[in-house]
C-alpha cells in the first residue's frame, strides 16, 4: 500500500516502490530524513513535481509563536454596549419628537471627519430632555458644542452626549439622578452650529476601562431612539 505524509499544507503521495529511510512523527511535523522516490506533489491540489524529482530532508519547523489574544475593556454586568443599548429603549432626547422623524447624520462628513451623533432640528427654546436614567457626569461649555451635558447611564458604561444648548435647566448640576424625559435645557445654537438652524446634536459613546466622560466610543445612537420625545412632569 502506498505511504502517505503530510507536511503542513502540501500533501506527499509515495509510490509502492518508495525507499523511506526514517520518518519521525510529532505532533504536527514530519520529518523525512532521505527521500528517493517517485513522488506526486498535490499543494492545494494544485503543483505537480516531475516523476524523477529527488525531495532534500525537511527540516522540522520553528516553535510557533504564541500570539496573545487582544485586551478586552471590562464591561458593566458583562453585557456590550450595543447589547445594552438594544434593551433600554431610548427615548428621542428632544420634546415632540418621534424617531419617525429623525434623519440619519451618524456617517455625514464634517469637513475631514466623520459627524458620529445625531442631529435633531427643533424650535429654538425647545426642551431637551433625557433619553434615559442616569447620572450628570460633566455640565460642560465648549467652543464647538457650546453648552453641553454629559450623563451617564446606570451601568456607567455609556455617556450621553447633548450639545448646543441654550440654556440648562435650572437646578441642574453635576452627580445628580435623572430619569427619562427629564429636561435638561433647551435647543439652541451655542458652540460652532449654525446661528439660524436650532438643534439638539446628541452622541452616545461607550466608554473605556478609566470610565471618564472623556474617553469614549461613537456609536450611532439611531437605532436605539425608539420612544417619542416627551417632558416628563415631576
Amino acid at each position: 500500500m502506498a505511504a502517505i505524509a503530510v507536511v503542513s499544507a502540501c500533501t506527499l503521495q509515495l509510490a509502492d516502490d518508495a525507499i523511506v529511510d526514517t520518518v519521525h512523527v510529532t505532533d504536527t511535523v514530519v520529518r523525512v530524513e532521505t527521500l528517493l522516490v517517485r513522488v506526486t506533489m498535490v499543494a492545494r491540489g494544485q503543483a505537480q513535481l516531475p516523476e524523477d524529482a529527488i525531495l532534500p530532508a525537511v527540516s522540522p519547523l520553528p516553535p510557533a509563536i504564541a500570539v496573545p489574544a487582544a485586551p478586552s475593556l471590562p464591561s458593566a454586568g458583562g453585557v456590550n454596549a450595543a447589547a445594552l443599548l438594544r434593551g433600554r429603549r431610548l427615548m428621542v432626547p428632544v420634546a415632540g419628537i418621534s424617531p419617525a422623524r429623525l434623519t440619519d447624520t451618524f456617517h455625514e462628513k464634517r469637513g475631514t471627519r466623520i459627524h458620529e451623533a445625531t442631529d435633531i432640528l427643533a424650535p429654538r427654546g425647545t426642551p431637551v430632555v433625557a433619553t434615559d436614567e442616569g447620572r450628570i457626569a460633566k455640565l460642560f461649555t465648549s467652543a464647538g458644542g457650546g453648552i453641553t451635558v454629559y450623563v451617564a447611564d446606570p451601568t456607567n458604561q455609556v455617556i450621553y452626549y447633548y450639545a448646543h444648548l441654550d440654556a440648562y435647566q435650572p437646578g441642574l448640576r453635576e452627580g445628580m439622578t435623572v430619569r427619562m424625559g427629564d429636561v435638561l435645557g433647551t435647543v439652541g445654537t451655542t458652540g460652532n452650529a449654525p446661528p439660524n438652524t436650532p438643534h439638539l446634536h446628541f452622541a452616545i459613546g461607550e466608554m473605556d476601562a478609566r470610565r471618564v466622560w472623556y474617553h469614549t466610543k461613537a456609536i450611532d445612537p439611531g437605532p436605539y431612539l425608539l420612544v417619542p420625545g416627551a417632558a416628563r412632569t415631576r
